[in-house]
């Protein structure tokens, strides 16, 4: 019988080999394939490179809300959370929500303009209803802007809104 290991680290995955029993089928199963190891009860360690990163990791400090951050340091982290939690959305008021929220919690210095909006998420809201949305706080519960927070780790932001 055999067992695999697998260990990822870096560009590489260890799988580890150990072969055990004395089981003659399997041990003539294993004597056909091309291994590079002897019937020996020792561990076998085999190297093989794999890719770990699918897509290239975009850099948010080129985004038109990068300047109006009140932590740019942390754009890579609040963009990439906001693309994850807007960018599938249906409805205006489910894209803008996140959105809405990271900004009541003060994580942008101004209000965020319409066009910088457009540049990095898209014309997936018209004016009207992005304007509206993001303007009075009326429009979303303090529950709703809390749950919409729940994903993101609100403690590597220090602002005095953040009760």
């Amino acid at each position: 019988m055999s067992i695999f290991d697998i260990k990822i680290s870096n560009s590489f995955v260890k799988i580890d080999n150990h072969y055990e029993g004395t089981n003659k089928q399997q041990k003539e199963q294993d004597d056909t394939e091309e291994q590079d190891c002897d019937d020996s009860d020792s561990d076998h360690i085999q190297d093989v490179p794999i890719n770990l990163q699918t897509e290239p990791i975009r850099d948010y400090t080129k985004s038109p809300l990068y300047e109006i951050m009140t932590y740019p340091e942390h754009a890579q982290y609040l963009l990439e959370w906001l693309h994850k939690n807007m960018d599938n959305q249906k409805s205006g008021r489910s894209i803008i929500l996140p959105l809405k929220a990271v900004y009541e919690k003060g994580l942008f210095k101004t209000k965020i303009p319409y066009t910088a909006f457009v540049e990095e998420f898209g014309n997936c809201v018209s004016q009207t209803n992005y304007s509206r949305l993001m303007g009075d706080s009326s429009n979303y519960t303090n529950d709703e802007l809390s749950l919409a927070l729940e994903g993101i780790d609100l403690s590597i932001f220090k602002t005095k809104n953040m009760a």
